[in-house]
């Protein structure tokens, strides 16, 4: 077997690292839109796995109303095609995340099935609210639990 012999150039190791660093600083700083910070968790707090027949996912194209007495926490959205790289998702018509840039591709080119997560505890929806995407390709995951 032929041996190889890898070297990584000291200057470009520096470089590619200082970039991600910029990146991964720049990704934490920014916070989500109506992101939990400001709605009532108190509801979801001891939720430690929610049951199967709870988990709901949604998607885009199609309005979903959260039931009565219950509350949605929407833990992940992402897309299931490569014509974009954003989902956002609306509650009663306001704009609460805007997810864009995930994937790993060059230009408008992203791979298939990206999802991002939504960070803890995920964003809460209350009964009687409807959630929508209006891509097609959109969707969100998560579970319903007792208001």
């Amino acid at each position: 077997m032929k041996q190889v012999n890898i070297s990584i150039h000291p200057f470009s190791a520096l470089v590619g690292m200082a970039v991600l660093s910029i990146v991964w600083v720049s990704a934490a700083a920014m916070p989500l839109q109506g992101s939990s910070s400001d709605r009532d968790v108190s509801a979801i707090e001891n939720v430690n796995d929610p049951h199967p027949r709870d988990y709901v996912i949604l998607r885009g194209n199609q309005p979903y109303t959260v039931p009565s007495g219950r509350l949605l926490v929407l833990t992940s959205a992402g897309r299931n095609d490569t014509w974009s790289m954003s989902v956002t998702v609306w509650v009663d018509g306001v704009q609460e995340v805007y997810v864009v840039g995930f994937g790993t591709g060059n230009g408008w080119s992203v791979s298939t099935s990206s999802v991002i997560d939504l960070g803890a505890p995920g964003l809460v929806v209350q009964s009687g609210q409807v959630v929508e995407m209006f891509a097609e390709a959109d969707r969100a995951w998560g579970y319903l639990v007792d208001a």
